[in-house]
């Protein structure tokens, strides 16, 4: 697949996706299984994945970001050393703190889940298992 080819196609994952938030009145989403972030990335580095209903894809990497750069057609891609940075990095750059957003609680672990509870106190984290 030609990198335009992968983009473009990317680009149409992650705008039906948006779609399917916003059926669901979910602001974002944070996706962080291999599967689902190869999907909606391109890649399967480690990371977070944020799908904002109104701004960019933001991409968050804890290991090997300069493999995530080279393999994933987003734009926004930082580099993030743990969780304890996750709000800041989601918020940088004017995004808004989400009201409810979405998780993939199929795959999440209590212990992450009650993690999330802790970095995103306002937010109501809602299961978005089925919408990918």
């Amino acid at each position: 697949m030609t990198e335009e080819l992968l983009k473009s196609e990317i680009r149409g994952r992650i705008q039906r996706f948006r779609n399917r938030l916003s059926e669901y009145h979910l602001d974002g989403a944070l996706i962080v299984e291999k599967t689902d972030l190869y999907y909606l990335s391109g890649t399967k580095q480690d990371g977070h994945l944020f799908i904002s209903v109104e701004n960019g894809p933001r991409l968050m990497v804890r290991r090997d970001f300069e493999r995530a750069v080279s393999e994933s057609p987003l734009d926004e891609i930082l580099p993030m050393k743990g969780f304890s940075e996750l709000p800041h990095l989601l918020w940088e750059g004017n995004q808004n703190s989400p009201r409810r957003m979405g998780l993939e609680m199929d795959i999440l672990p209590a212990k992450r889940f009650l993690l999330y509870q802790k970095l995103f106190p306002d937010t109501e984290l809602v299961d978005i298992s089925g919408l990918i």
